[in-house]
């Protein structure tokens, strides 16, 4: 017992209590200099997301009240400006055409990322893999646009000119308005799809072998194998669905 090193008796008593007294100090002193650590590490983000998301987000919601042309002071009107907002049909044209973008975008995200994880979890040089999915996350976002348009251009983008080596003529997708949601949707796709990967593959890593060697040494059928892998990556999956849900 750690009291018998103190002795015994009243005193012992005494200084095993200030022992273990100066202990919970120190550790007490020791949490809050951990506390004041965290505070720190976490100031750069908290200062840039209340600069550049929860400011400006509070300014635009007061300026929606006012007839403002960014130049001149800004007028108080009201809820006028929904009023002609709601009045407006192109409004209602942009709410379906979100809509569309959504059911192409948070899907398409969640259920590809997962696929291509599954698919190069098992393979050799999947580091490799990682590297070239997650280039479009770090890449400049005008280059990657200059890059699409550059692919998708009607006269004389590649992937006009690849139709044309094989005979099959050209194509607007973007001047297209049958085309050119689906084409925006899977470019949206393309360019987080390298974040979601990295995020499966974290999950998947997580998973115990044991699960897999236990189903093939049972001879289980493909539906209880995934079962396996669902269960374990379903908060994965929750958090990718939201945070490309709160990133729309």
């Amino acid at each position: 017992m750690r009291e018998s090193c103190f002795g015994s008796g009243t005193q012992g008593k005494q200084d095993c209590y200030e022992y273990h007294q100066g202990r919970t100090e120190v550790n007490m002193r020791q949490k809050k200099r951990d506390g004041i650590w965290g505070y720190i590490f976490i100031a750069p983000q908290v200062i840039g997301l209340l600069l550049f998301s929860i400011i400006p987000i509070i300014c635009v919601f007061y300026f929606s009240f006012c007839k403002w042309d960014a130049i001149s002071e800004p007028v108080f009107v009201g809820i006028q400006n929904y009023i002609t907002e709601f009045h407006d049909p192109a409004f209602y044209k942009a709410i379906v055409n979100t809509l569309k973008y959504s059911l192409i975008y948070i899907p398409g995200n969640v259920v590809f990322a997962l696929l291509i994880a599954t698919a190069i979890q098992h393979i050799k040089g999947k580091v490799g893999y990682r590297l070239i999915f997650f280039l479009p996350i770090v890449a400049s976002s005008v280059g990657v646009s200059m890059i699409w348009l550059w692919i998708l251009e009607p006269n004389c983008g590649i992937l006009n000119y690849f139709l044309e080596c094989i005979k099959l003529g050209r194509v607007n997708l973007l001047g297209d308005t049958k085309t050119v949601m689906l084409t925006i949707g899977l470019i949206g796709i393309w360019c987080n799809l390298g974040y979601n990967v990295v995020i499966y593959i974290a999950g998947l890593e997580g998973v115990s072998r044991v699960y897999y060697e236990a189903a093939m040494v049972d001879g289980a059928s493909a539906k209880i194998y995934s079962n396996y892998t669902s269960d374990d990556v379903s908060h994965h999956i929750l958090y990718i669905y939201y945070d490309n849900d709160c990133k729309f």
